[in-house]
């Protein structure tokens, strides 16, 4: 159905530009059109007479790959919507500040899983393994085990993904600073950071 749409709407562009199809303000436009009917004809053009043969696949995947490049024909219709080409521009201004937002926030959770870290370690150190449960040594190891385990809890902490008072327990065992400092990163994260 798209393919005969298409087709005819190029057939009537041929017929009603003549000649500025290929030489007019929009023949780049007009030419990508063009290709990617013709490729649509063949796509399937070759499911229908070459299914039941070995046809080079790959090269049929590709053809149809190439056929998703039918949504650049939005970028056309953009020009016309000038308040959407502003809000698009003002996304793609903002993507250098986003990434140093991005930075300054992992670097935010390194620092503070580097501190947790390192208090379950000394906790770790200081007691005896026969003195922690089992369900707190397995909650250390999920949650505190490692820096990049600990900054993935920060993280879950902070954007819904856990509630943060069961990841607090394994901390309010190895100390009340090392909770506060949790405390404190938390109501820094959601408070300054993620509310500026």
């Amino acid at each position: 159905f798209f393919v005969g749409f298409y087709t005819f709407e190029i057939l009537l562009k041929l017929v009603g530009l003549k000649c500025d199809f290929w030489r007019g303000e929009d023949w780049k436009w007009n030419v990508f059109d063009l290709v990617l009917v013709l490729f649509a004809w063949y796509d399937l053009f070759a499911d229908k007479f070459f299914s039941d043969t070995r046809l080079n696949q790959t090269w049929l995947r590709g053809l149809r790959l190439l056929k998703m490049f039918k949504m650049l024909r939005v970028i056309r219709v953009m020009r016309y919507f000038r308040e959407l080409r502003n809000i698009i521009a003002a996304i793609l201004g903002s993507f250098t500040t986003l990434i140093w937002a991005i930075l300054a926030i992992s670097l935010m959770m390194l620092v503070f899983g580097l501190a947790l870290v390192n208090g379950i370690s000394t906790y770790l150190a200081d007691t005896h393994p026969a003195r922690i449960p089992e369900a707190l040594m397995e909650d250390i190891r999920w949650h505190w085990g490692s820096v990049p385990a600990s900054v993935l809890t920060l993280y879950k902490a902070t954007s819904g993904g856990s509630d943060w008072e069961p990841l607090a327990a394994p901390l309010v065992e190895a100390g009340a600073m090392y909770y506060a400092v949790f405390l404190a990163y938390i109501a820094l994260s959601t408070i300054a950071v993620l509310n500026v």
